[in-house]
């Protein structure tokens, strides 16, 4: 008999006359195979040496100092508007390397005028059509097309606008060929928003600027 002054410790479930005390199920164990990891987070920023800092390591004049352990995130934003700020205030123009920086950072910003709203509604939309391939594979390559149109009818206007229906049919045959589902996706999503391009571009940039140097 339980001891009726017995207070329940916190997490502990508490069994009412007549519960049923049959283990529940266990959860199935998934096969580590099945899931891809996702990208590590970045690092945590440490100093570099002055000759590898892309931004002036002096910006105290431009900007008040960050609060004592002020956190990552925190440390990025001061390093990136510390050293726009201080181009701005100097009036001089940027290196090389530091304009190359302010281009992927503009891009980063706005990419392609696609909106956080517009990458949502797509993620949803490459999921659902992800599940339906796996469950009911298309059968030639004119349902595919026909399953590529009603897919890119589902985008959102700007992605519709710099994804033409023969980018959505390379996606869908990627998904189809990917088992990894998460990975399928991931793809998925840089391939209609066109991030690939926007990296090829970053790359040509920075071999123009570095042959104008």
């Amino acid at each position: 008999m339980k001891d009726p002054g017995r207070t329940l410790q916190y997490g502990e479930p508490a069994s009412a006359p007549g519960a049923d005390s049959r283990p529940m199920n266990k959860t199935p164990v998934m096969d580590p195979r099945e899931m891809a990891p996702a990208p590590p987070a970045p690092p945590s920023p440490v100093p570099f040496p002055a000759e590898h800092r892309i931004s002036n390591p002096d910006i105290s004049p431009v900007l008040p100092p960050l609060p004592p352990g002020a956190p990552a995130w925190m440390q990025r934003a001061r390093e990136l508007s510390g050293s726009l700020e201080y181009c701005i205030q100097s009036g001089s123009p940027p290196s090389p390397q530091l304009h190359a920086c302010m281009d992927r950072a503009w891009e980063s910003w706005y990419p392609e005028g696609v909106s956080w709203r517009d990458i949502q509604r797509t993620i949803k939309v490459i999921q659902r059509v992800d599940e339906q391939l796996r469950a009911t594979p298309p059968e030639g390559e004119s349902a595919l097309v026909v399953l590529a149109e009603v897919t890119r009818r589902s985008l959102p206007s700007a992605i519709r606008r710099i994804a033409p229906l023969s980018t959505v049919v390379s996606m869908l045959r990627e998904l189809q060929r990917e088992r990894i589902q998460s990975l399928a996706q991931r793809q998925a999503l840089v391939k209609l928003l066109g991030w690939q391009d926007m990296v090829e571009r970053w790359a040509h940039r920075v071999i123009q600027l570095v042959n104008e140097g």
